[in-house]
């Protein structure tokens, strides 16, 4: 991009040092850091947001990469407030329903390992695998090149969780 080569020549730094940069921006602002409290994002974030980024629009929830452990673990677990342990599950959760899942949007690559769990994680996905299902109004996307391995019912398994809990009585039109 020329706007990105004319920066780098302006400031006399190397391209790939404004790349860094850029990219460390764009991650800051998706990923929202230290700008959530109790599921609510902070009003001084908002305003450094929208003070460094005139005309673009605040994020309204972060975006955040999981593993399958951390996202069946530490993360979903409850503190003794009865809040998840991690920030980015505060967003819109409701203590009432106990799922730190509920009204998200969750894109998984490799979903077909919430049915073929290898043994060393089979707690933290078998932990994850409920709470995605009995999560509501929740958007899973999930993406895998095996849907089925070594058991036919593990497509049907695997479309189950997707669907969740409360369309499970739906047809699978739409799910697929």
């Amino acid at each position: 991009n020329e706007r990105i080569r004319f920066e780098a020549k302006r400031r006399g730094i190397r391209l790939e040092r404004v790349i860094q940069e850029l990219i460390a921006a764009i991650r800051e602002a998706l990923e929202m850091r230290k700008s959530l409290h109790r599921g609510k994002v902070k009003p001084s974030f908002v305003a450094r947001i929208m003070q460094e980024h005139p005309n673009v629009p605040v994020p309204r929830a972060p975006l955040r990469a999981f593993r399958y452990t951390t996202a069946g673990g530490g993360a979903s677990e409850l503190g003794s407030d009865g809040w998840p342990q991690h920030p980015l599950l505060k967003v819109g959760f409701d203590p009432s329903e106990l799922n730190p899942y509920a009204r998200k949007v969750v894109i998984m690559d490799e979903c077909h390992n919430l049915v073929r769990p290898c043994q060393v994680y089979e707690e933290q996905l078998g932990r994850l695998r409920d709470l995605l299902s009995g999560a509501k109004e929740l958007v899973l996307v999930g993406f895998t090149g095996t849907p089925v391995g070594n058991n036919a019912l593990e497509g049907r398994k695997l479309l189950d969780i997707i669907k969740g809990e409360a369309a499970a009585d739906l047809n699978d039109e739409g799910f697929v």
